[in-house]
């Protein structure tokens, strides 16, 4: 899935908890246009993608008898908080993800690169 957020870039990975996927299913997020968040936002949303705070969501869902979601997503990269470009490139059957961001002179630096089909899994699936 390629899709954009207004607050910040990351790559995530999602893992199926009912039955393994032939393929692997990301979700690509980059802001190209940055809205500035408050200060305290940053903070706040770097928070949601820790894993201690994401099992006291779960354990206070399971308490309240909430069904847990059939995916969970695991962060590759970021968050990434200014203006980025990010490229999607396919090579056969392997795939790659490079986040760029800005520099104060307008330039792009490398922010993240993720391989998104890693060798080893390839060879595993053959």
């Amino acid at each position: 899935m390629l899709s954009g957020d207004v607050h910040h870039s990351y790559v995530a990975r999602a893992a199926f908890r009912d039955r393994p996927v032939a393929a692997p299913v990301h979700q690509l997020t980059c802001s190209p246009v940055h809205n500035q968040l408050q200060s305290l936002m940053r903070p706040v949303l770097r928070l949601g993608w820790w894993r201690g705070p994401a099992a006291a969501a779960r354990a206070l869902a399971r308490t309240a008898r909430i069904a847990a979601p059939r995916v969970r997503w695991k962060k590759l990269a970021g968050p990434y908080f200014g203006n980025a470009v990010s490229t999607l490139v396919h090579e056969g059957r392997s795939a790659r993800v490079l986040i760029e961001g800005t520099t104060t002179g307008g330039d792009l630096r490398e922010v993240a690169a993720v391989d998104l089909a890693p060798r080893k899994a390839r060879a595993a699936t053959r």
